[in-house]
């Protein structure tokens, strides 16, 4: 049996790529080769100093920058880690359309074949990636932003698997636990760690990971304190980046429930003045499914598709 390698990915929302490093951090504890990637919509000709390996698809290392508009980290994350991670573009570039899961599709399979990965797992924070009808989240349309067309490219291809943890901030919690009974149904459901208590439940994932300890704990406390803004005096550190998901699994890990700022316009206003989330025990759990399954119970939820 050949050793196992791992690509742990944020899923394309955000900076899913800090809650990805969960992963990373748990298979490099079990001395376990493992990369971290990142799926972006900026296109590859807006990073500099970088060894691409497909179209759409390219290394970062300690000199790479990246020039695109938004929040984008992933170059940050590069030198904070001391190790190269990936970054794969969602951006058509020159093509008609902005996005064709055809060259995304090709650049990961080309890293499977290029670094030698036995298996891929893709993260989201927040949830919405287990969006399946429209009701699931107001005004969000399933098949539409960048965890939908991450999960679209990877149908079919084996040994991928597809990870959620800090569920219900993108998504009604009952319409996720709702949307997991059916993908269950089919086999595609691989069960769900507490990763702050590693209880597990109906769990399938003990090939990859076995969570002898949360001992990784520590390593990602002290990656999230040096990429995100957690606490207010950080918003003066210009490298620090914020984000409402990572911010709350952040917390949630640490076991500081209750309100918390995650210092985004989108954040929640409390009586007490804080804007951003009330942070969860549930936000720990992190659950695993076959994205090829959660993409065909979301075809058959929505004939027109």
């Amino acid at each position: 049996m050949s050793e196992t390698k791992l690509l742990v990915c944020g899923l394309g929302g955000g900076l899913d790529i800090i809650n990805a490093s969960l992963l990373y951090f748990a298979a490099k504890s079990e001395g376990k080769p493992c990369l971290l990637g990142s799926s972006r919509p900026g296109p590859i000709k807006q990073v500099k100093n970088h060894k691409p390996f497909h179209t759409h698809g390219t290394v970062l290392n300690g000199l790479s920058e990246i020039y695109c508009q938004g929040r984008y980290c992933e170059h940050i994350v590069t030198k904070v880690l001391g190790e190269n991670t990936l970054f794969f573009s969602r951006h058509n570039e020159g093509g008609s359309k902005y996005y064709d899961p055809k060259y995304l599709r090709e650049a990961f399979l080309e890293s499977i074949k290029e670094f030698g990965f036995t298996h891929i797992i893709f993260v989201d924070g927040g949830g919405d990636s287990l969006i399946l009808k429209e009701n699931d989240w107001p005004k969000c349309d399933p098949f539409s932003g960048g965890d939908s067309q991450v999960l679209s490219s990877i149908e079919n291809i084996p040994n991928i698997y597809h990870a959620v943890i800090s569920v219900g901030l993108d998504i009604i919690p009952q319409e996720f636990q709702n949307n997991l009974k059916l993908i269950a149904s089919k086999g595609g459901y691989y069960g769900r760690i507490n990763l702050k208590t590693l209880e597990k439940e109906n769990w399938k994932m003990d090939h990859i990971f076995q969570f002898n300890d949360n001992k990784f704990l520590d390593k990602y406390f002290q990656f999230v304190e040096k990429l995100v803004v957690v606490k207010p005096e950080d918003l003066k550190n210009k490298l620090k980046t914020k984000s409402h998901t990572a911010t709350v699994t952040y917390h949630a890990l640490k076991g500081n429930y209750g309100p918390q700022n995650t210092f985004v316009p989108w954040g929640v206003n409390f009586p007490s003045g804080v804007k951003g989330a009330d942070v969860k025990p549930d936000h720990c759990w992190m659950y695993f499914f076959n994205p090829t399954i959660v993409e065909q119970v979301k075809r058959r939820l929505n004939e027109k598709h």
